[in-house]
């Protein structure tokens, strides 16, 4: 049996990283963010270049350019910017890269060395390409459609070992995609898009297993229904539709996150599903998709953690006389799903209104298999002046009626 004696004397004590070759380093360097990468090179003489060599390069503008400079001095910082990654590219040492993510967003006075850096990245294999060219002003919850301000390179389709591939404000073919054979994950944003090109790059990329749209346009509808499909995430987050009809059949689907409208929602084969979240924003009222609303959330019977907005929970004035205290106690329906699967309930915007104290009553009396309550706290004021402290004040009795629910985990998030 060995002993070690512990050496107390700052002398004898060996930094650890000394022992480390230069390959080593760049490993550990290109684990971290590229900002934390750079910061490296105060640590020690040894450590002055490391962070030059990552295989993790993420060049954002925000590094720069700051949203609460004049336009003039944002151009000066940009051209910095670029001039700083122009740099950085041409002393990069020859070798291979497995992420190059790039944000500008307003990329027009330099499209030509944009172009140069995607290219270096596709020369490098790169693995994870992301291309962001959108502006942060731009507001998600706007009709307005914005032009791609760039258009990917012809380079890039040529490549062939691309795993991660996000483009906001990106031009692209979808139907060039045909090499992207390896392609497990596609963030697509701020962008045109049609249902023809969702379908060619599935059929072309048939490995995708997580697929995000968001603030897409020119869609006429959303229909996925492939043989063989490996999708496990699938994002719909403020795309506007021509028409609000979905189809969705992905047996492998396990978790979806949809913002936007209430729309004709068809989704088969869903068994595996274990998350779902929902967003209903953009609708105003719901007295005219109660029906809609309904069964759509009846596609979700098996899964385990849903979010809804506060918006699903608002009142509704019915054309009939309507007790609702009657309507939730007494000859109530319970649903399968509520008795059998639901595990997780987080209510986002919680203002403890009638509606919601009463949903909330009947999922925590009816979900066997309810573990985790998270309610986050509305910010904004109600119709009657309600604030905060009111809202409080109903968690806390919420809480009470909780409190013979021993099993119920409850967190509060303001």
């Amino acid at each position: 049996m060995k002993h070690f004696k512990a050496m107390d004397d700052d002398s004898n004590n060996v930094d650890v990283f000394n022992r480390l070759t230069s390959s080593l380093l760049v490993l550990i360097v290109s684990y971290l963010p590229f900002r934390e990468a750079a910061r490296t090179c105060i640590l020690s003489k040894q450590w002055v270049d490391v962070w030059r060599e990552t295989t993790n390069l993420e060049f954002n503008e925000n590094f720069f350019v700051k949203p609460e400079e004049t336009k003039e001095n944002q151009m000066i910082l940009r051209n910095s910017f670029i001039d700083f990654v122009r740099q950085f590219v041409a002393q990069y040492p020859q070798k291979g890269i497995q992420r190059f993510a790039l944000a500008c967003s307003d990329p027009q006075a330099f499209l030509s060395d944009i172009r140069n850096f995607v290219v270096f990245a596709i020369s490098r294999n790169v693995r994870e390409l992301e291309l962001d060219f959108s502006d942060p002003t731009w507001r998600e919850d706007s009709l307005d459609s914005h032009q791609p301000a760039f258009e990917l390179p012809l380079q890039i389709y040529q490549h062939k070992r691309l795993v991660l591939l996000k483009l906001f404000s990106c031009r692209f073919d979808a139907s060039r995609f045909t090499n992207f054979s390896t392609l497990k994950s596609v963030s697509l944003g701020w962008t045109g898009i049609s249902v023809v090109s969702i379908k060619a790059l599935l059929v072309n990329c048939p490995l995708i297993e997580s697929l995000s749209l968001k603030k897409c346009w020119d869609l006429e509808h959303f229909e996925i229904s492939l043989p063989n499909l490996r999708l496990k995430n699938l994002v719909l987050d403020n795309c506007n539709f021509i028409q609000d009809w979905f189809c969705i059949e992905g047996p492998k689907l396990e978790f979806l996150k949809y913002s936007g409208r209430i729309g004709h929602f068809h989704m088969s084969n869903q068994r595996n599903m274990v998350e779902a979240d929902l967003d209903f924003g953009m609708e105003l009222e719901f007295d005219d998709v109660g029906s809609l609303l309904y069964d759509f959330l009846q596609e979700f019977y098996a899964v385990q953690i849903l979010t809804v907005c506060s918006v699903l929970l608002q009142d509704y004035a019915p054309p009939f006389r309507f007790n609702p205290h009657e309507f939730w106690s007494k000859d109530l329906r319970i649903q399968r799903c509520i008795r059998s699967s639901l595990k997780v309930v987080n209510v986002k915007g919680f203002r403890g209104t009638l509606s919601e104290l009463y949903v909330l009553r009947y999922i925590i009396c009816f979900g066997d298999q309810l573990r985790e309550l998270n309610l986050y706290v509305a910010n904004e004021e109600g119709e009657n002046g309600e604030n905060r402290d009111t809202y409080m004040e109903r968690v806390e009795l919420l809480l009470k009626f909780i409190k013979r629910h021993q099993q119920l985990h409850v967190s509060v998030f303001l």
